[in-house]
């Protein structure tokens, strides 16, 4: 059978089990969250997608042809093993896949990804291009979040069941890379003997590393701190502390505090 129609077959499916679907997700929707959507992604190149906007599952159904080649894709790579890996959507139109969501008006989202062993699990969540305020409803809520992936799981298990009716597959699939155990425990004691001193920031402008000082007092700034606070914490002088201020300013080339606390907030939902 063709990839079309392996797909046609998936997208009847989802059409048929959307109410059900949707009645599952409903206290998602209570929040200004408008879009979830689940997606399985299984190492031979099926998937199982399910989506309460129909109109956007069949879109990608039809036109996604690779597993590779987006921001969305890319971040399936990063995903660590038995653990929780949260990505939030970029704020541009990276790639054409962000462009069509944008197109859809599916915007301002978060990834949730977990590993499984022969697959790996999204979980999306989104609003429209005219909601803005949800990237702080994420942060503050992200384990409530993680909790009703689990809970979606649970209830929707008949309904995400792998089956030849459910199942798309990627006309252009390219086999992911695996560590095999040898080098990952090679690396693993590579990372153990190599602190990391410097965490990534994502600014408009791309990426800039802060170390760990400069990341602790920026922690501390998008708390609420003042200068004079966070020198009484780590026990330093306010001149240092404003030394370490002034180099992240200058570093994530912004002057206001509160674009530099939001800047900052978007970076962590990419190392939890």
């Amino acid at each position: 059978m063709k990839a079309e129609e392996i797909n046609s077959r998936a997208y009847n499916y989802a059409e048929s089990t959307v109410l059900q679907f949707i009645d599952i997700c409903n206290p998602i929707f209570k929040s200004e969250i408008k879009v979830f959507a689940y997606f399985r992604f299984f190492n031979n190149g099926q998937y199982l997608y399910l989506c309460n906007q129909l109109d956007w599952l069949r879109f990608c159904l039809e036109n996604v042809h690779s597993n590779e080649g987006t921001s969305l894709g890319q971040q399936i790579g990063h995903v660590p093993e038995d653990n929780y890996y949260c990505f939030l959507w970029p704020t541009v139109k990276s790639d054409y896949l962000m462009s069509a969501l944008y197109d859809f008006n599916i915007w301002n989202g978060l990834s949730i990804f977990k590993q499984r062993e022969d697959s790996i699990e999204l979980w999306g969540f989104a609003t429209d291009r005219q909601t803005n305020n949800l990237q702080d409803f994420y942060i503050e809520n992200i384990e409530l979040l993680k909790d009703f992936t689990a809970s979606f799981n649970l209830n929707a298990a008949d309904l995400i069941l792998p089956t030849n009716k459910n199942l798309a597959v990627y006309r252009d699939f390219i086999p992911q890379i695996h560590i095999d155990e040898y080098d990952r425990k090679k690396i693993d004691e590579f990372i153990r003997k190599t602190p990391i001193k410097k965490r990534p920031i994502i600014t408009p402008k791309g990426e800039v590393f802060l170390a760990n000082k400069e990341l602790e007092c920026l922690n501390l700034l998008a708390s609420g701190k003042s200068a004079k606070q966070m020198a009484k914490e780590f026990n330093h002088s306010v001149r240092t502390i404003e030394k370490h201020l002034e180099n992240i300013r200058h570093k994530i080339a912004c002057d206001d505090k509160a674009n530099i606390i939001k800047i900052y907030k978007d970076s962590i939902l990419n190392w939890l």
